[in-house]
């Protein structure tokens, strides 16, 4: 049975994850579990202070507005709340953990820049620490009336990065009938690369790459239809973040499902993140996934094993992962060093 988990905070952004959360308890027969986290009492040992009791206080207003919340699950198997007390973030991860929960659902209000990097982000925390797929909804988004998702984007660069998102939501896929659409994004090259004997230009990189993509994208869609999962593969050329947006918008997606590392703090400032341009932008939610999250039974989770090596967390910065990915599609599909290449073109836009 599926088990759905809903962090409340009271607020009626929050709030409107229920409807969203129903909606898919609907489709899954799946119970549903609503949860608030409350501040933590800063002296717990003197039973008088009056902060004690103003927890306890907070406590039983937070347990009823969970009772009331839950009236509104009309669709759930099973409904249950609990009211925690500590970190939200780490409190509603541990809580998924523990819970064996299949997915979260929650409303992000999408906040950029430096405010969310100095701030924090209590979504990140959860995604990266849940081991959960978790359904994170814009506020925009959220206040709209739920909607059953049948096309599913997925946004694949040939990395294990990237494609520990596949076994993750399979699952979910597997049971809700979707259709994941596979779509590979290869950037335009603006310089030669060296090669014994001669060089590649350009033009004949973006040949190879696309034709190297192409080739990944049917490996991963066969073994997806392997799981009794209908995929499909389309290829873009371009940045990834707007490739992916421009997919999403022109082709009526009704949900994008990609791996993040949701760091925090300046890290995540100075990096920048792709899920959370596409997490701002989208015109649908995003289902996230953390690359160390991958189900380790599972039967796809054993083909990206084996078909990927692992490029482990702070090996190798950004340039240099990109440029193994390059390397690693240019020697496996064209099977041969020097100039020569692939020349078939990938799949037509």
């Amino acid at each position: 049975m599926f088990r759905i988990l809903v962090p409340l905070d009271g607020s009626l952004l929050a709030d409107w994850a229920i409807a969203w959360a129903d909606e898919l308890a609907g489709a899954l027969e799946a119970e549903v579990e609503l949860i608030r986290v409350v501040g933590r009492s800063l002296n717990p040992i003197n039973t008088e202070w009056p902060g004690l009791r103003y927890a306890e206080e907070e406590t039983d207003i937070a347990g009823e507005a969970l009772t009331k919340a839950a009236r509104r699950l009309r669709r759930a198997r099973r409904v249950q709340t609990q009211v925690l007390t500590g970190d939200p973030g780490e409190k509603i991860a541990e809580r998924a953990r523990t819970a064996l929960a299949d997915l979260i659902v929650m409303v992000t209000r999408g906040r950029s820049g430096l405010p969310r990097a100095l701030l924090g982000s209590i979504a990140a925390t959860v995604v990266r620490e849940s081991g959960v797929p978790v359904l994170l909804l814009r506020a925009d988004l959220a206040a709209a009336a739920p909607r059953r998702f049948r096309c599913v984007l997925v946004p694949l660069d040939g990395s294990d990065l990237a494609g520990c998102v596949v076994p993750a939501i399979a699952p979910l896929a597997r049971e809700l009938h979707w259709t994941l659409v596979l779509l590979g994004a290869v950037e335009q090259p603006t310089e030669a690369v060296p090669m014994p004997g001669g060089v590649i230009p350009p033009d004949q990189l973006l040949v190879d790459q696309r034709a190297g993509m192409t080739a990944y994208l049917e490996r991963v869609a066969a073994a997806v239809r392997a799981e009794s999962i209908t995929a499909q593969t389309s290829m873009r050329v371009g940045a990834a973040a707007s490739s992916i947006l421009d997919f999403a918008h022109g082709h009526k997606m009704d949900l994008v499902a990609m791996s993040t590392h949701s760091r925090e703090g300046l890290e995540r400032l100075t990096e920048g993140s792709v899920t959370d341009e596409v997490l701002l932008c989208a015109p649908v939610p995003v289902l996230a996934v953390h690359p160390r999250r991958v189900p380790p039974a599972s039967p796809l989770a054993a083909w990206f094993l084996e078909a990927e090596p692992t490029n482990r967390e702070g090996e190798v910065d950004a340039a240099l992962a990109r440029a193994e990915m390059q390397h690693r599609v240019w020697s496996a599909c064209c099977g041969r060093n020097g100039a020569e290449g692939l020349h078939a073109s990938g799949p037509a836009n």
